[in-house]
């Protein structure tokens, strides 16, 4: 099964509070803009014509995910893939990685602590190699060793389709 690493739920909501912030600050620059003449002049038309184009990729961008990260589960293992961020046909992250972990090779799984110190819906379900429980914050961390995506319901169901080994501090979640 193909996952995205990062919610859409999350991504939606952190797109809204972007677009409103967005256009919180359009509409404010053109009642300003209003208060000062009762025409526009060619640098509104500009600036207003900037930040609809900004609206309109953001929204674009948390629909499509030109830059977004996938998982695979399935029974031969686990494969990470981040494409490129793409804006404008300009790369704004060169690097794309590509990880396969086998389930052989999966020695711990367990839910990660969200940067503040508590487990969450937002918390990662990591898939460890190596380390038993190393702390990891952010996606940028993910490497050959250690992969992971965001929990979410009917998820751990499929984990153990393909594998016995425990997941660790699950039971912060789903119990609570």
């Amino acid at each position: 099964m193909r996952y995205r690493v990062v919610n859409k739920r999350s991504t939606l909501t952190i797109t809204a509070f972007i677009e409103a912030l967005l256009l919180a600050i359009l509409a404010f620059f053109l009642y300003t803009e209003s208060l000062r003449s009762w025409k526009f002049g060619t640098g509104s038309i500009i600036a207003v014509t900037l930040l609809s184009v900004l609206i309109v990729f953001v929204a674009v961008e948390a629909v499509f995910g030109f830059g977004e990260e996938h998982i695979t589960i399935d029974e031969k293992g686990l494969n990470f893939e981040a494409r490129k961020a793409v804006a404008a046909g300009i790369a704004l992250a060169s690097r794309k990685k590509n990880f396969f972990i086998p389930w052989s090779e999966v020695r711990y799984i367990y839910l990660a602590r969200t940067v503040s110190g508590r487990y969450s819906k937002s918390s990662y379900i990591i898939f460890s190699t190596d380390v038993p429980y190393p702390q990891l914050y952010s996606r940028s961390s993910f490497n050959d060793e250690h992969v992971g995506l965001q929990y979410r319901p009917g998820l751990t169901e499929v984990i153990r389709r393909y594998t016995n080994l425990p997941i660790r501090f699950i039971e912060e979640i789903e119990n609570a």
